[in-house]
């Protein structure tokens, strides 16, 4: 007890005496220019709402609920994206299946890979559609796999092609790839077969920290501009198609409780690794998510798990601005806005129908809802 008093006490005492907004402060690797061009910390003259005030139903409109079809047994909802028709793409992690279905839930079909090429190791990770609805797979070794929109096995990717933490595509289909190393994390731009054709973001503060949370987000907005979120900062970082560095987006909500200190490097030892994390979470906010909400609005998703114990309601922070940074709403909730997904102004969460009068589980549901933008009511 007495050591995590005087570990929270620590961090307390550290906060602000580094700046949070330092990827963009100090400039990123890119063919153009570096550093900042005006963009940090953007205040705004529109309403930011607290959780005081407003509740989730203000904002979030339930429009239904997608039922997945019991043809096929879905183990768990571990990634989720969404096509133009309202097709939905799930990657599931404990079943080691992707599995397509329409926009009510009909099942259409498991994709493989045996078609393209057989006997090749099968462990997706996580699966997108691409601008032209085609289908990316990145997978455990071989890195990744490409799909047609109907989900047919095209074939692999660039023998270069390696495992990107966070991935999204511009309107040509060129891949941006989060990456992340022992020294440090960065952006690496790819072509549609994943050769690399640039790096920049290239930055090592919090490294040990970063490198071995699986959380933040990275996403293109098709205007040639890419925003990274990073696990311990709550701004979102914008760079131009050179990897110029315009900006830390956003204000720090008043619930979030920064990381002031990098763990320490416990390369080989996972047991202090994992008692070094434990520690930090139990006394932080962190970056979850980072999501294109539509084409004009960023949603980042915070989790407050210094609060959550004595304050479940307040356990996750929800902000959505504009692409310049400008805060449109900022609500603190409870579990019901753990999103999956939030595109083309609809979020996704998923959630779990009771048993059947035999005791049967069903497979999980998927709960869509409309964002609202404020001026609407």
């Amino acid at each position: 007890m007495f050591r995590k008093k005087v570990s929270i006490f620590l961090v307390l005492m550290l906060v602000g005496c580094q700046s949070e907004k330092d990827p963009c402060e100090q400039g990123s690797v890119g063919t153009g220019s570096l550093g900042v061009s005006g963009l940090t910390s953007s205040s705004s003259d529109r309403p930011v709402f607290e959780s005081d005030s407003v509740t989730f139903n203000h904002f979030f409109k339930p429009v239904r609920t997608v039922y997945l079809s019991e043809d096929v047994l879905v183990g768990d909802v571990s990634s989720l994206d969404v096509n133009s028709e309202g097709g939905l793409l799930i990657t599931d992690l404990r079943g080691n299946q992707v599995l397509l279905f329409d926009k009510t839930g009909r099942y259409l079909k498991t994709l493989s890979v045996e078609a393209c090429h057989p006997g090749f190791n099968w462990n997706p990770i996580r699966a997108k559609f691409k601008p032209d609805g085609s289908i990316q797979i990145t997978n455990n070794g071989p890195w990744g796999y490409r799909f047609s929109r109907d989900g047919d096995c095209v074939g692999g990717m660039d023998d270069g092609f390696r495992l990107p933490f966070h991935f999204d595509f511009d309107g040509e289909g060129n891949i941006y790839g989060f990456y992340r190393r022992p020294d440090g994390y960065f952006i690496k731009k790819m072509n549609p077969m994943g050769r690399e054709t640039s790096t920049f973001a290239q930055d090592g503060r919090f490294k040990n920290f970063v490198v071995r949370m699986r959380v933040g987000g990275l996403a293109h907005d098709r205007q040639g501009f890419v925003y990274l979120a990073l696990p311990h900062s709550p701004y979102v970082y914008k760079y131009d198609e050179h990897g110029n560095c315009l900006g830390a987006l956003g204000q720090k909500p008043a619930y979030f409780r920064s990381l002031a200190e990098d763990i320490g490097d416990f390369t080989g030892n996972t047991g202090k690794i994992a008692e070094a994390l434990f520690d930090k979470l139990e006394e932080i906010s962190i970056t979850l998510h980072l999501f294109l909400l539509d084409k004009d609005k960023l949603l980042i998703m915070y989790e407050n798990q210094y609060k959550y114990r004595q304050k479940p309601d307040e356990e996750i922070g929800i902000v959505v601005m504009d692409l310049e940074g400008h805060s449109l709403m900022t609500i603190e909730m409870d579990k019901r806005a753990w999103f999956l997904l939030a595109k083309e102004g609809y979020v996704y969460r998923v959630v779990q129908p009771p048993p059947d009068q035999q005791g049967n589980v069903p497979n999980p549901a998927l709960e869509v809802s409309q964002f609202i933008p404020a001026e609407t009511y």
